[in-house]
């Protein structure tokens, strides 16, 4: 990723590889709520990682030092709200709450 804190920005590669993008996130708590907006620009081919759904984004949380090997699933938590990938601008918000 390039760019400066709040205006980050990446180009999708030609080739399938873009699963996770992450930075440190502040100290955050149950409860509270996570706002991302950000802009899909130009036409692209998104497929999805598994399944016959759609390309989605979800917030994504995980503890630090997990390295994703962990069967632990309480390490990591995906939003339940997703925005499907497509040109255009989009925000996607979530409350950190086991239901969400």
């Amino acid at each position: 990723m390039s760019g400066t804190e709040g205006n980050w920005y990446f180009d999708f590669p030609n080739q399938n590889g873009v699963h996770y993008i992450y930075t440190v996130a502040p100290a955050i708590r149950v409860g509270q709520t996570i706002t991302m907006h950000f802009a899909v620009t130009g036409k692209g081919n998104f497929v999805p990682t598994e399944g016959t759904a759609t390309a989605r984004v979800r917030l994504f949380l995980q503890q630090r030092g997990d390295t994703l090997t962990a069967q632990e699933s309480y390490k990591r938590w995906w939003s339940v709200a997703y925005v499907e990938l497509h040109e255009g601008e989009f925000t996607l918000t979530a409350s950190l709450s086991p239901d969400q």
